[in-house]
């Protein structure tokens, strides 16, 4: 067909309307730059037709606005077809002025109009704009800030009193700690004496290689927790904490169940070949007896050679 997709050809009647010269390759094929050459030989066109963009046609159309009637028309609207035309003659003998049609020259007189008004704003507002920024940027002004005085940070201290009861183990109790949990540590001995915990590795003659004992404070009763310091109710919340995350972990990821191993369609052995795929298998159906079957169909298990097998 003759229907062209993407870049459409400039209509014969606009062309001539619009003052445009028609695409000669023999003559016009070395005029054009090499990057809009491909552009003008497919819209049919001596220049290719593009919005107003280059430098040069932003200086011609603000001087055809004060200098062309064409352009500065009385009732407010330029006489397009006219400039258009007036436009295609300067693009002729122009290098970086390419042509346009009627709709760039409006769409862009709109854009122009807009930034020509925002211009005009802030002409107007420039004094009192600059007398602003002046008084704002100003070096004086730091100075008249007040002085931000010097204070000693303290360290947060928890209370001693007020605190929830808290259902803890006894100190002889034996379950590992929940970090060591966490961690899939073995837990080897309990440091009775040491009231900070931390993670102490064993030496292989004694714990193997990978293997690390956790040394933990001894565990305070609810009839203690009332009157002991903050570091160890610090230690004693943490511990608390720790428990949830595990009991937290062990409810949100259950233990994965062992997957059933796959079986023969056809003779329903699982040492069978054919648990991979139904064509090895030598044995015989376990339905008809014959070893040429192809056995069940494996998406409909539960009925038998011949019917599983129909639409």
């Amino acid at each position: 067909t003759s229907e062209v997709l993407g870049i459409l050809p400039i209509a014969e009647d606009i062309r001539s309307s619009s003052g445009m010269a028609a695409y000669i390759p023999a003559l016009h094929r070395n005029e054009v730059a090499p990057r809009y050459r491909f552009l003008a030989e497919l819209q049919g066109t001596r220049k290719p037709v593009l919005p107003i963009h280059t430098a040069a046609e932003k200086s011609l159309f603000k001087d055809l606005l004060e200098n062309s009637p064409a352009y500065s028309s009385e009732s407010g609207d330029p006489q397009w077809k006219l400039a258009v035309r007036i436009w295609n003659a300067e693009a002729d003998v122009r290098e970086d002025v390419f042509y346009k049609v009627h709709e760039q020259l409006k769409t862009y007189l709109s854009e122009w109009r807009v930034l020509l008004h925002v211009k005009e704003a802030v002409s107007i507002s420039s004094k009192v704009s600059k007398f602003l920024s002046k008084a704002l940027h100003d070096p004086r002004r730091i100075a008249n800030a007040p002085s931000v005085p010097d204070r000693q940070l303290k360290p947060q201290t928890l209370p001693s009193q007020g605190l929830l009861p808290i259902s803890l183990r006894s100190e002889n109790s034996t379950p590992a700690p929940p970090l060591a949990a966490l961690q899939g540590l073995e837990i080897s001995s309990y440091a009775s004496a040491n009231t900070n915990s931390a993670l102490v590795p064993m030496s292989e003659s004694t714990a193997g290689p990978g293997i690390q004992a956790v040394l933990t404070p001894p565990l305070q009763t609810s009839q203690t927790l009332s009157t002991a310091s903050p570091t160890t109710d610090r230690a004693a919340l943490d511990l608390l904490a720790r428990q949830r995350v595990v009991t937290h972990i062990q409810k949100s990821k259950p233990a994965k169940k062992d997957r059933k191993r796959r079986t023969c369609p056809k003779c329903a052995l699982v040492a069978c070949p054919g648990s991979q795929r139904a064509s090895n298998c030598r044995n015989k159906c376990r339905d008809c007896g014959e070893a040429s079957c192809r056995g069940r169909n494996s998406k409909r298990l539960h009925k038998t050679c011949r019917e599983g097998w129909d639409p």
